[in-house]
């Protein structure tokens, strides 16, 4: 039987003992791991605290970011209020109601049903500009492009379209 002596000097510097230098990051408040979890981008987590939709968290002493446990599920929601096409004006609005430790849900419904009412007026807006478009395409059909003068542009617009279209109207105006 042989003995093996190690040279304990060797072998600390090779591992040296974890004391401050090395910094140490619990998987559940690293932004990374934030990010992946919730399913957005380190960027759009930054971009959310800078714009208010998200609370700032502390920072370390080393200038990391320390998240909470509960960031996750308050990026998820910010998701899927954002896929219920709420704006994040309006989102903000409704995480600053729960932060204060008041029930948004009334706020939210009357924000949905508003969301909803414009959802209708711009259906009835598109299928307003498709008739428009659909009438321009079987005008287009029967006119020559030797016929479009310089002072029209394009001949296959006139400016009668533009009058009688509210659609085109409320475009020509932004």
């Amino acid at each position: 039987m042989s003995l093996t002596i190690v040279d304990t000097s060797v072998q600390s510097s090779l591992n040296p003992p974890l004391q401050g230098r090395v910094k140490r990051y619990h998987p559940d408040v690293h932004i990374g791991e934030v990010a992946k979890r919730a399913g957005v981008s380190v960027k759009t987590i930054r971009y959310y605290e800078r714009i208010g939709v998200l609370d700032e968290p502390r920072r370390l002493a080393s200038g990391y970011r320390d998240y909470e446990s509960d960031v996750v599920e308050r990026l998820r929601f910010i998701r899927a209020s954002q896929s219920s096409g709420l704006r994040l004006g309006e989102i903000r609005g409704i995480v600053a109601l729960r932060d204060r430790n008041e029930s948004p849900c009334a706020h939210v419904l009357a924000l949905l049903i508003r969301r909803g009412e414009e959802i209708d007026q711009q259906t009835v807006d598109l299928r307003r500009a498709r008739d428009t478009i659909d009438h321009l395409v079987a005008r287009a059909q029967g006119l020559e492009t030797r016929d479009c003068t310089p002072s029209s542009v394009c001949h296959l617009i006139t400016t009668t379209t533009e009058l009688t279209n509210p659609v085109v109207k409320d475009a020509r105006r932004e």
